[in-house]
């Protein structure tokens, strides 16, 4: 490898200054040692300095915070989440045999798919969006899949 080839691939990975310290052959065409030195310090300072910067201002413990009560929330809305599942799950066991009776009521079906509609609209969803919904929760309930 030549001189110059290996004074770039060691300027890449060390810093040229520091690359002519160890490749050049003649005092002349080194750079002075200093100078990286210098550098290294100067980089080691920001460093110092940036890290400090960003403690005052909280952004590390504000960052740590924010992760725990992420993870603890998503935690907590599983749990809540499975518990209501679990809540639905049972009173479709107790409720639907006694629906099914009256699927074919056409008042009953057109007042219950219109709460909903109603619902999911009070929420933002379009209601055509919501009509969709809506049947795809009458299917699931009468099984019209």
């Amino acid at each position: 490898m030549s001189d110059q080839k290996l004074l770039d691939v060691l300027g890449e990975e060390l810093g040229h200054a520091t690359a002519t310290v160890i490749v050049a052959e003649h005092p002349r065409d080194r750079q002075f040692i200093g100078e990286a030195l210098l550098a290294a310090a100067a980089l080691y300072l920001l460093k110092k300095y940036l890290d400090g910067f960003v403690d005052g201002l909280g952004i590390k413990k504000l960052g740590e915070a924010h992760g725990a009560l992420a993870l603890q929330t998503a935690k907590d809305a599983i749990a809540l989440l499975q518990a209501k599942k679990e809540a639905v799950d049972a009173a479709l066991r107790e409720y639907l045999p006694s629906i099914q009776e009256y699927r074919d009521n056409a008042q009953s079906r057109k007042q219950g798919e219109d709460a909903v509609v109603r619902f999911l609209g009070e929420r933002g969803i379009p209601t055509s969006e919501a009509k969709q919904i809506t049947e795809r929760i009458r299917a699931e309930i009468f099984n019209d899949r």
